[in-house]
């Protein structure tokens, strides 16, 4: 698959992996119980989740362009996290294949369920936990500047300690929009 539109050097990071996308709570949550699981209601008309799975992104060999495909997964850079460092684990593909439906057999398996959410193109599940022995490598971006972006092992007081490097080392986050400001209010928000 291409670059859909990110910086080429966060690009060349992600390109051909696994990765399941967090909250810097979410990954101290996973660190917590050992494995990454489903919690919470969030997403619960998801395809990965009605499959009882885990959702990930497979920008892999079974990955396909779809047109306006990234529209729908650039909001996992901070946006759907709402949080200012959005978390990437990397997921070592050969330790979970036994469970994993890749981009191509999830996409698949999408036309029988079209009344589930699916990313087309790019989402992978992993059915049942993914235990915390599969994380590769942990990718720290700054949601207001994709290319501002760092690695650390998966280990939970590595992750602390670079995690607070890296936020160390950022710019303050721009202004909100007004509008969006206003927005945010009539929504309650």
């Amino acid at each position: 698959m291409e670059n859909p539109g990110l910086p080429p050097t966060l690009w060349a990071v992600l390109d051909t992996g696994l990765w399941h996308a967090t909250t810097p709570t979410g990954l101290e949550g996973i660190f917590a119980d050992g494995e990454i699981r489903i919690t919470g209601d969030r997403y619960s008309n998801s395809l990965c989740r009605s499959l009882d799975g885990i959702c990930l992104f497979d920008f892999g060999h079974a990955a396909e362009e779809v047109t306006n495909q990234f529209n729908n997964w650039i909001g996992w850079f901070g946006h759907q996290q709402e949080c200012r460092v959005p978390i990437w684990i990397k997921i070592d593909r050969d330790a979970v294949i036994a469970n994993l439906l890749d981009a191509r057999a999830a996409r698949d398996l999408s036309q029988a369920n079209l009344s589930k959410k699916f990313i087309p193109g790019v989402e992978a599940c992993h059915r049942g936990a993914l235990p915390t022995s599969a994380l590769v490598s942990v990718l720290m971006v700054d949601r207001y500047h994709h290319n501002t972006f760092a690695q650390c092992i998966p280990e939970r007081d590595a992750f602390r300690f670079a995690l607070d490097r890296f936020v160390e080392s950022l710019p303050p986050a721009p202004p909100e929009n007004p509008l969006l400001q206003a927005l945010r209010k009539t929504w309650g928000e």
